[in-house]
Formats: structure tokens, C-alpha cells, sequence
């Protein structure tokens, strides 16, 4: 299963975790001081909450802290990679080295960037 993960800067993180709470009517998976994440079946979205007043503005102004999509698998983005894109290339390493470089075998739960400057994650 793949879903979308968001990740929102927040300036209050027990008013973000009460306020999502209610709107998603679940708890987070994971609380931590200053972070929450929510594990939502439906849509398939992983809300992760990070309090950072410094880029918090007003209104949505610094409440993006970034996008992802989590797979299960890095065989998943391999397969997804254009052969083109697999491996060294001009612009950097791609995926494939990528991948087995962030933990010396396989990307586990540590995020990546995908060939089109995405972040994926897999795990």
C-alpha cells in the first residue's frame, strides 16, 4: 500500500494533535514532544505534525515542511525509476544508489529522494 505522507509546521502541537484528533476522529500513531503522526486508512495519508514556530507564519504562510509518498518496499520506487534514471548519472546518484547507500543495504524507514526530486519512503 503507498499513501500520500504531509508533513505541517505547526506553532502549537497539543492544539494540532486535538484539533486533527477530532477532525480524523483518531489518535496519533506516534507522540513525541514537538511531533505527532497520524496513520489514516482513509484517504491512505500519513499526517505528520512537526512543532517549528520559528517557520510558522500566519495563515498557511511556513505551514508546508514537506511531501511525500511512502512505499513498502524500495523495490517499488526501483520498478517505478525509468532504466535511464537507475544508478550514476550526470545530475548525482540515482535511486538505485541511492537507496542501498542510506543504510548500506536497503532504504528501511530512512526517506529518499525519488528521480523526479520527490521524497519517498519505504517501510
Amino acid at each position: 500500500m503507498s499513501r500520500v505522507q504531509l508533513a505541517l509546521n505547526v506553532s502549537d502541537i497539543d492544539a494540532a494533535v486535538a484539533f486533527y484528533s477530532k477532525l480524523f476522529g483518531a489518535k496519533p500513531a506516534k507522540r513525541q514532544p514537538g511531533y505527532a503522526n497520524f496513520a489514516i486508512a482513509e484517504p491512505p495519508l500519513k499526517l505528520v505534525l512537526i512543532e517549528n514556530t520559528s517557520a510558522r507564519g500566519t495563515g498557511v504562510a511556513g505551514a508546508l515542511n514537506h511531501l511525500g509518498v511512502e512505499v513498502e518496499t524500495p523495490e517499488e520506487v526501483r520498478e517505478a525509476t525509468p532504466p535511464g534514471q537507475r544508478g550514476p548519472g550526470p545530475r548525482g546518484p540515482g535511486v538505485d544508489d541511492m537507496l542501498l547507500r542510506r543504510t548500506g543495504q536497503s532504504l528501511g524507514k530512512r526517506p529518499g529522494r525519488c528521480p523526479l526530486g520527490g521524497l519517498h519512503r519505504a517501510g
